[in-house]
């Protein structure tokens, strides 16, 4: 798959989400997610790299 794309995760904290990216080249890249949340609560997340956390907690704002 390449493009752009819908994932519902459940609200549970075994819940993830695993994106791979190859490169062409060594070197950093970017990445863009955008989340929605019509819960009543902010989701807490972490970020991983190659499994090495990069972000510890990150909150996932409610949207409405």
């Amino acid at each position: 798959f390449s493009g752009e794309s819908y994932v519902n995760l459940g609200n549970s904290k075994s819940s993830y989400l695993k994106i791979a990216v190859w490169n062409s080249e060594a070197g950093k890249r970017n990445l863009k997610v955008t989340s929605a949340n019509g819960g009543k609560n902010a989701r807490p997340i972490s970020v991983s790299v190659n499994d090495t956390v990069q972000v510890e907690s990150l909150d996932l704002d409610v949207t409405g």
